[in-house]
């Protein structure tokens, strides 16, 4: 949660990674869209993204497609070379495609 003191603003996170996380929002299609979502859910399911994340933080276990897709487009978006990709071959695939 952001938190407000005085007339600034503490977003709690990189200003660049909240951008990327709106554009991300913003762009994805609507869920009519199956055929993207379709894509989307089976890199998920391909790479176990979810139980990974759940591994992290029990909350990301029941986190929206929705909000798995933000959060990954903004952390591909701001560092596409980082090591542990290699680990999300079909996210990777499908965000190289979308992007």
């Amino acid at each position: 949660m952001p938190h407000v003191s005085g007339t600034d603003v503490d977003w709690g996170m990189d200003q660049r990674y909240l951008v990327a996380k709106a554009i991300a929002y913003m762009a994805a299609p609507a869920k009519s869209d199956s055929e993207f979502w379709a894509g989307w859910s089976g890199a998920l399911d391909s790479d176990g993204l979810r139980a990974r994340a759940a591994e992290i933080a029990e909350e990301w276990a029941g986190e929206s497609e929705l909000g798995l897709l933000v959060e990954m487009f903004a952390a591909y978006a701001l560092n596409t070379e980082h090591e542990r990709w290699s680990e999300l071959p079909a996210v990777r695939a499908f965000l190289d495609a979308w992007r």
